[in-house]
């Protein structure tokens, strides 16, 4: 019996990993469909990305409160999507970026 339980516990968790990276993939496919953009601030910080990710494309994103959501860094980035946006900016501010679900992003250290 304990076999049995175990075994439906491993399929279970496997089956929320894969869920977890289409989860994942939609999010990222999302923020890379639609018109290029320029994206182009002489301050540009972890929280003008939010705004902008939020107003344009409607996914909430959740800016952990150990962030120094002040720290900036000049970016032009001509003809890009929304997605290569977000990746820049994390990446530029060292900090990462967590899908949740469909609707939102967490953003980590």
């Amino acid at each position: 019996m304990k076999r049995i339980i175990l075994a439906v516990l491993l399929l279970s968790i496997q089956s929320f990993g894969l869920v977890w990276a289409d989860v994942t993939q939609d999010v990222q496919n999302y923020l890379n469909q639609g018109n290029k953009t320029s994206f182009r601030f002489e301050n540009n910080t972890i929280q003008t990305m939010a705004y902008l990710i939020e107003g344009e494309k409607g996914i909430k994103v959740i800016i952990d409160k150990n962030i120094d959501t002040k720290q900036s860094f000049a970016i032009n980035l001509r003809d890009q999507n929304f997605l290569a946006y977000l990746e820049m900016t994390t990446q530029k501010l060292g900090l990462k970026y967590q899908v949740v679900d469909s609707k939102t992003i967490r953003i980590s250290k």
